[in-house]
């Protein structure tokens, strides 16, 4: 790595500030937990959080150096900075596949197996346009979310919510209560379905396909942080519901009410709440599936697997 003396102090004044600050990940959180905040307090200490200072350790600049180098003259992406993992205490830290001591090349003893691709659930997509991610207030039908709404899954859920739009904890939640007695379930199982259009016309192992789609499964896990947390996920559900409503547009309830909705809510804070996160990428082949794209969805299951046991699907297409 070799920056002139004019790169290095350009690196240093401009590129190196907004990374150690993870200026885009305070962006794409403040995003999504901004529709969270109901009052001037909420938002003032949401703003505190997000602008909280914190000592910067020589190696972190290092990292930072190498990481502007590699993006402006290399052509590299680092869609997960590790600063992130570091804030949470649960979390391991990504590291490298490999490292150099001295002169020697060493491989790190562990990597994670691909991704078991007899897991991976296939729709037949002929009916979609799998170019079209979301069905909108139209309710458009070919597209890939309002595929998904209407498959059968062989489950009977309590509700299934169209929550795409800024500020969505998914693009379609499910919610079923579990139990003999459904006025008091043993367990609340909720699903998040994050739908991504393909990025080329005909399905394929497009790596691009997936990177968008794995990071929003791996940002979910902020729904587990407390069950304190988990409750407030059917108040998000509801909030947007209202404004849905305001608009005078269409329900985003496709099974299920406000009522049921309510109750639930109310049920969540005596009862376990469990997650399961799937993404929904008909442009991925099951049969041509890459490495590349095992490994990625690998290190998603495994990510939200580790941080707080949350079970991880993918449906694709044949």
């Amino acid at each position: 790595m070799l920056f002139s003396q004019v790169e290095l102090d350009g690196a240093l004044e401009q590129r190196l500030p907004p990374l150690l600050r993870d200026d885009v990940g305070k962006k794409n959180v403040e995003e999504f937990l901004s529709g969270l905040a109901n009052t001037a307090f909420e938002t003032n200490r949401l703003a505190a959080a997000l602008n909280l200072v914190t000592p910067v350790k020589d190696w972190q600049v290092g990292e930072s150096l190498a990481e502007a180098y590699l993006v402006d003259h290399k052509d590299c992406e680092f869609p997960w900075p590790t600063g992130r993992d570091l804030r949470n205490p649960k979390a391991s830290p990504a590291g490298a596949d490999s490292a150099l001591e001295g002169n020697d090349y060493v491989e790190l003893k562990y990597q994670y197996p691909p991704y078991d691709v007899g897991k991976m659930q296939t729709f037949d997509w002929r009916d979609t346009n799998i170019r079209k991610e979301a069905q909108g207030v139209n309710k458009d039908a070919d597209s890939v979310q309002a595929k998904l709404i209407r498959e059968p899954s062989g489950r009977a859920y309590d509700m299934i919510i169209d929550d795409h739009s800024k500020g969505e904890a998914a693009d379609v939640v499910t919610i079923r209560r579990l139990g003999t007695d459904q006025s008091n379930p043993s367990q609340i199982e909720i699903e998040f379905y994050h739908c991504k259009r393909s990025m080329g016309a005909q399905k394929g192992a497009r790596l691009d396909d997936l990177y968008e789609v794995c990071g929003q499964a791996q940002k979910n896990i902020c729904w587990m942080f407390s069950p304190e947390k988990s409750t407030d996920l059917f108040t998000h559900l509801l909030r947007r519901e209202a404004t849905r409503r305001d608009a005078n547009a269409p329900s985003r309830y496709e099974v299920g009410d406000r009522d049921l909705l309510l109750t639930i809510r109310e049920m969540s804070r005596t009862c376990p709440v469990s997650l399961k996160i799937c993404i929904v990428q008909p442009g991925l082949s099951k049969a041509q599936a890459s490495r590349e794209q095992l490994e990625l969805l690998s290190v998603t299951e495994n990510h939200l697997k580790e941080t707080y046991q949350i079970d991880f699907g993918v449906i694709a297409n044949d």
